[in-house]
């Protein structure tokens, strides 16, 4: 591989890594959010959420409040619509409302290498109108 690619991968990811870290306190700005998603990719944007949840904070970027203490289950059965759900996902966030701001905005982003996005055309990211309920 070429040494310029190399370097501007390993400056690519490096960026996407710190990208990651700023958003792991308290609720960040919806302006900064979007100007940094064209930078990450569904990965590094679900690694935003997992260490989010970690630290005890709702999942989703923008929104401050603490998660509470939740159930061990991973599965959730509904008798009104007779399905198993997978709710593992779901425990990451302080409310539905936050859970599916975050899929709307996980699947807005890019899979492309994030090295390989100064030539592709900057992806218009929106966000759901409803605000989330811990903001």
């Amino acid at each position: 591989m070429d040494a310029k690619l190399v370097a501007k991968q390993k400056h690519s990811e490096d960026r996407a890594l710190r990208i990651v870290e700023s958003m792991l306190d308290g609720p960040v700005a919806k302006d900064l959010v979007l100007a940094q998603m064209r930078f990450l990719n569904p990965a590094y944007y679900c690694d935003i959420v997992t260490e989010r949840a970690i630290a005890m904070l709702c999942g989703y970027p923008m929104c401050g409040m603490k998660l509470e203490k939740f159930s061990k289950k991973t599965f959730h059965i509904s008798t009104k619509y007779n399905k198993v759900f997978d709710i593992s996902e779901r425990k990451n966030f302080c409310s539905n409302t936050c859970f599916k701001a975050s899929k709307v905005l996980e699947k807005q982003l890019p899979t492309s290498p994030l090295w390989l996005r100064d030539n592709e055309k900057n992806v218009e990211i929106t966000l759901m109108s409803a605000e989330c309920e811990g903001t």
